[in-house]
């Protein structure tokens, strides 16, 4: 195997044809912001496309300004922000991020095609204990199967990730207060990297494993002498183009090669960037 990746780095280095650009650089602007269920502000950074290593706000004709417009399509609500030449680029829009609402965001610049794009925010995730996971919880010494949570989505969620987390606090034996948590990963996970499970809408089933979250109680328990122990599953719901966004930069973590262009995905028409929602829920169980 090592043969084989130095042939291939050597045929690579005795290449000889320069990198030539097949199609004519056309400016556009940039937009990254999310709509985050529950917020009461969405932050927005605005830039340009450069065909040169370096971008800046400056570089356009006209006064170098970005106009940006927010709306909420449900409720008819629009913000207009404007980002001068020279500004950080980063806008923020003060609206409460309700249950469902579509928010619309569009930017224009002379010099520049107007771009927009829309996002549906997502509703709350429902999670639920499976049968028999709350005695697992309690009493894992004993335990022969894992502990499971169902997964009641937003219609609009494409992908979820899901971490379980046991938190302790109390006082120890020397009588000092004391609290934390130990974190334990869901079974799809492949590594201590966050991942998401697509699950395009769908109920799903999430098991966490019981040989990682028997060591995790009984260090939660042998920190404590008198208190309290909860577990907190908490579940991150992402839309299409987060998950799309996501997926294709986590596809840029090769162990094996170093690589410096950016991941190529954008839901901007006539732009480039992200414009999606995200959601955050929960459940407790007491131990």
């Amino acid at each position: 195997m090592g043969g084989l990746l130095l042939a291939m780095l050597l045929s690579l280095i005795g290449c000889s044809n320069p990198f030539e650009v097949k199609q004519d650089f056309k400016p556009m602007l940039v937009i990254y912001g999310l709509a985050v269920r529950g917020d009461t502000a969405i932050y927005v950074r605005v830039s340009r496309n450069s065909a040169s290593p370096a971008t800046s706000l400056n570089d356009t004709s006209g006064d170098g300004s970005v106009t940006v417009v927010v709306e909420n399509l449900n409720t008819g609500w629009a913000d207009t922000l404007t980002s001068m030449a020279g500004d950080t680029g980063i806008l923020v829009v003060h609206t409460t991020v309700s249950t469902n609402s579509v928010f619309r965001i569009s930017a224009q610049s002379s010099g520049y095609p107007t771009c927009f794009a829309t996002a549906q925010v997502l509703s709350k995730a429902y999670v639920v204990p499976g049968y028999g996971t709350s005695v697992i919880l309690s009493s894992p010494s004993g335990a022969t199967q894992d502990p499971e949570f169902l997964i009641d989505p937003s219609g609009n969620t494409t992908a979820i990730s899901a971490l379980l987390a046991l938190t302790y606090s109390g006082t120890d034996t020397s009588g000092h207060s004391v609290a934390g948590e130990f974190d334990v990963y869901p079974s799809y996970q492949t590594s201590a990297e966050q991942e998401f499970l697509k699950i395009n809408g769908n109920q799903t089933t999430i098991s966490f494993p019981l040989n990682s979250y028997q060591p995790a109680y009984l260090a939660a328990k042998g920190l404590l002498r008198t208190g309290s122990l909860v577990v907190v599953v908490r579940v991150i719901q992402v839309d299409a183009a987060v998950y799309d966004y996501y997926s294709i930069s986590h596809g840029f973590n090769d162990p094996l090669t170093m690589r410096d262009e950016k991941p190529n995905f954008t839901n901007i028409t006539n732009g480039l960037g992200l414009w999606g929602s995200v959601a955050y829920d929960s459940t407790s169980v007491q131990l």
